[in-house]
Parts: structure tokens; C-alpha cells; sequence
């Protein structure tokens, strides 16, 4: 399927993903799975929701990137403010895709008077997906930015495994079940911190190191940052991550952008293993060999730099 009004796919690493934008609308995932085959026609239809009661004839879009302005009643993926009152968006767009695993997305909304750009690529041999979103106000006034996530990615499971932690105790496994409400990890440590590290996973109920389908988040910060996995009010389940802002930090004049974190996802239907199939080549893929150099010359620099400081400061009586 070519990108068209109706929406796109992502191919590579044997997986397949195939989101929804009728009407140029926000992005919605509808398929995250084994590679289909070349007509995929059918999902959209299938991807259609029945009329909930009590709620809006359209349901509550759960898109890529959610909207209050789209009805949305759980934690949208935009919160922003000009002089205290509230963004209310309804974005719509156009896509560009480049190649079968990499597309953007141009969305605007000219009475918000906001751009939103969505960058998504596929790894053509590991399948990890990555995400990141970038916001630019259009309008004379400040634009304050509370919240803009990386991603809101729907899960058909709600078994939850965060990670907590303290100094010779990192990386604990935490196991959750969500059934109602939040699950929110948070750092304000302005690192990673071993109580809160930037992932995730959920997956089916009791999955392990080689069995049940399970779905990874990563978070490609080293500084504040949330990640949240929220029940909705009509049973479905979203996942979100980005940094965490502390009020005023995030102030837009005209023509500013800000640019979210990227999020890095895999999917598995073999468990930890095969999450650990897919991320591991990609990490060492994504590590160059040029990029290894790189971090090893600065490290150099900033370690001689130290030394000068502090054979100085000897030197001069300060220790």
C-alpha cells in the first residue's frame, strides 16, 4: 500500500505496520505484526470500532499522537498553553514516504496555530521501530509546552513490567497488571537514575525469557522523563514516553520548534528472547563504528581537561 489519504505502511525485519489516516487525520496504528503480504486493504475495514454507548458516534480515536480536540478523554500527547489557555488541536496532514520503512508527516492546525511533525522509521533488518515528534508554534503569542510524547502506542495486553532500583540494585523488574487507571515511572534525578530507566515492557499475561507476545519501549533520554501506560474508560490501552518538563521550562516564540526524545520500540512474539534478538543487533548497527570513535575522543578530552583541573587546583593549594 502507498501512502495515500487513507494511510501507509512500514515494512522491514519481518514485521509490518500499517496505521489509518482517512481524511488526513492523525496517524492510528491499526496492525503490528508478522510481514503481510502486499494488499492490506482489508485491515482498514476491520479496524473499524462498533458505536460504543454513551460516548461519541466516532468512538475515541486513539491515534499515534491522541488529541483533546478529537474527543479524547484520556492523557493526550500534546498539553500546551498560550498565557494559561489551553491548546485544543485537531491536526490534519500530509504524509511523506521515502522509503517502505521511513515516513514523515507534516500535520497543522491553523486555528491552533501549531505545525506538528511526525518521523517514523522501521529497521529494515532488526524491525525496531523509532518515533519522534516535534512541535513549532506558528502563532505572535508564547506557546508553553507541558507535555509532548514521543509516541502513544495502543497495546492489546496489560501485563506490565517497569523497572526500579537503587545503587547495586538496578534494573528490578517490577511486574504489574493494569486494570484500571495509570501506571506512571517517572525521573526528576535530570538522569536516567536506577529507579526509574527509560523502558518498558508489556506483553501477554505471564510472558517470559522464550514465550508470549510482548512489546518494548526505550526511551532514548538520559534526563527527566515519564513513562506512562494508561487504561482507557472503553477498555483500551495506551502507552506513552517523553520528557518530563518542569512548568516553564518549554517556552515557544514564533517559529520555535521543541523536538521529543526519540522512542524506540520492537516487537516479539517469542518473549524477552526475541526482544532481545531484535534490539541488540540494532544497538550495535546504530552504534558505528564512527559514532564509538567519536564518544571515545570526547571522553579523552574531557578526561584530560579533568586532570589539567584538577593537578591546578593541586598545585595551587586548593586541595
Amino acid at each position: 500500500m502507498n501512502p495515500t489519504s487513507d494511510g501507509f505502511r512500514l515494512d522491514g525485519g519481518g514485521e509490518t505496520l500499517v496505521f489509518a489516516c482517512p481524511d488526513q487525520a492523525m496517524p492510528r496504528l491499526i496492525y503490528w505484526g508478522p510481514s503481510l503480504g502486499q494488499s492490506v486493504e482489508g485491515l482498514m475495514i476491520l479496524a473499524e470500532r462498533a458505536v460504543p454507548h454513551g460516548m461519541l458516534d466516532g468512538g475515541e480515536t486513539l491515534s499515534w499522537l491522541p488529541e483533546q480536540g478529537q474527543g479524547f478523554s484520556g492523557h493526550p500527547a500534546l498539553m500546551a498553553h498560550r498565557g494559561g489557555l489551553d491548546l485544543i488541536t485537531q491536526f490534519s496532514g500530509v504524509v511523506r514516504q521515502d522509503s517502505p520503512g521511513e515516513v514523515e508527516i507534516c500535520l497543522t492546525d491553523e486555528i491552533a496555530q501549531a505545525v506538528l511533525i511526525l518521523r517514523l522509521r522501521l529497521d529494515p533488518e532488526t524491525g525496531v521501530l523509532t518515533s519522534q515528534t516535534e512541535v513549532i508554534n506558528r502563532a505572535s503569542d508564547a506557546l508553553t509546552l507541558n507535555w509532548l510524547a514521543a509516541a502513544a502506542l495502543p497495546s492489546p495486553h496489560a501485563e506490565i513490567m517497569a523497572f526500579d532500583g537503587r545503587w547495586t540494585r538496578e534494573f528490578q523488574p517490577v511486574r504489574q497488571h493494569l486494570s484500571t487507571g495509570q501506571i506512571v515511572k517517572e525521573s526528576r534525578t535530570g538522569r536516567t537514575s536506577h529507579h526509574a530507566p527509560p523502558f518498558m515492557v508489556i506483553g501477554e499475561p505471564g510472558f517470559g525469557q522464550g514465550h508470549g507476545e510482548v512489546f518494548g519501549l526505550h526511551l532514548g533520554w538520559s534526563g527527566d522523563h515519564r513513562m506512562m501506560a494508561e487504561r482507557l474508560r472503553d477498555g483500551r490501552i495506551q502507552l506513552q514516553a517523553g520528557e518530563l518538563l518542569r512548568p516553564g521550562e518549554i517556552i515557544l516564540g514564533e517559529g520555535q520548534p521543541y523536538r521529543s526524545p526519540t522512542l524506540h520500540m520492537a516487537r516479539s512474539d517469542a518473549g524477552l528472547n526475541g526482544l532481545s534478538d531484535r534490539i541488540h543487533p540494532w544497538r550495535l548497527r546504530f552504534l558505528s563504528i564512527e559514532c564509538i570513535i567519536q564518544i571515545a575522543c570526547r571522553t579523552r578530552s574531557w578526561v584530560r581537561s579533568k586532570t589539567t583541573t584538577w593537578k591546578c587546583r593541586a598545585s595551587s593549594g586548593v586541595l
